[in-house]
């Protein structure tokens, strides 16, 4: 996996937040984009991105296109690009569990009929 990792100093927080919004759609688009990151410190205005890649080659390839909606994201707020830099990945570590904002999708619905015993229920509080 790779990584590119952008930094931005912002007069609008807000502005650059709502900005980078505008654009994780087609962000997400991407052949080879796998998720990212966005931080913001309102209170210094200093900013960054992390977006995550498969490989090199998806990195590479969506350059240019990641350039448009980094100035797509900051125009509005008049945001300054620091840096934009790129980096292998070596090592990850998984959360537990993701906080609740990361998974912004839908959730799956399971239904279930029959009567408990079938489903292998082993204690039915309803039946209580």
């Amino acid at each position: 996996m790779h990584a590119r990792v952008s930094t931005y100093q912002a007069s609008d927080p807000d502005g650059l937040v709502e900005g980078f919004r505008s654009v994780t759609d087609s962000l997400e688009g991407i052949d080879g984009f796998s998720h990212a990151y966005f931080m913001v410190d309102a209170a210094s205005g200093k900013a960054m991105s992390i977006t995550i890649w498969d490989s090199e080659d998806a990195l590479n390839a969506s350059a240019h296109k990641a350039d448009e909606l980094r100035k797509q994201g900051t125009a509005p707020s008049g945001t300054a690009v620091e840096s934009v830099q790129h980096y292998e990945i070596h090592s990850a570590s998984a959360p537990r569990r993701a906080p609740r904002w990361i998974d912004h999708r839908p959730a799956r619905r399971l239904t279930l009929s029959g009567p408990p015993a079938s489903l292998g229920v082993v204690d039915d509080p309803s039946s209580q």
